[in-house]
């Protein structure tokens, strides 16, 4: 929250308000000199007729439910999400002092642990990020998935099990 008044707007915002020059800088900005000049300005002219036939169509958010292309968008985001919390990390953070107890640490030990996981997650946060950005969102949710995956069939040997 502290960081989000230094972020740059976005282009399209940017555009449909008007502020082309600030529109190109931010996109120069954001596109860290890996594009070119010439490059940067077809972006900015793509960004430019988006958003005039965006106008132009009158759409609003119910275009989301009754195009089919933006349907098929939302239905997958909305799946993403609801699997997101599925997944069981939410739940677990919130019971992790309680399973640091039950894996033997101290009351006090095990909160401290949670208070420290918790800080961590943010900066871990900002550095996933960075990485989802450089590998792909589509490459790094496989990964992540089948890695997940793998992590479900592996099984304690079986004298560990039953004394846990």
């Amino acid at each position: 929250m502290l960081s989000l008044p230094f972020l740059p707007e976005t282009p399209r915002w940017l555009v449909v308000k008007n502020k082309l020059g600030q529109a190109q800088s931010t996109l120069h900005y954001l596109r860290d000199g890996s594009y070119s000049t010439d490059e940067t300005e077809h972006e900015l002219a793509e960004i430019k007729e988006n958003v005039e036939a965006h106008k132009s169509s009158g759409e609003t958010w119910i275009a989301l439910f009754t195009r089919r292309h933006l349907f098929s968008r939302l239905w997958r985001a909305a799946l993403l999400q609801f699997l997101a919390q599925m997944c069981g990390a939410t739940a677990m953070k919130y019971y992790l002092p309680t399973l640091f107890t039950k894996l033997g640490l101290s009351h006090q030990m095990s909160l401290m642990t949670g208070g420290i996981e918790s800080t961590l997650k943010i900066p871990c946060t900002v550095l996933e990020m960075i990485v989802i950005d450089r590998a792909g969102r589509k490459t790094t949710l496989i990964l992540g998935s089948a890695i997940m995956s793998l992590a479900m069939l592996v099984r304690l040997p079986s004298n560990q099990r039953k004394s846990s």
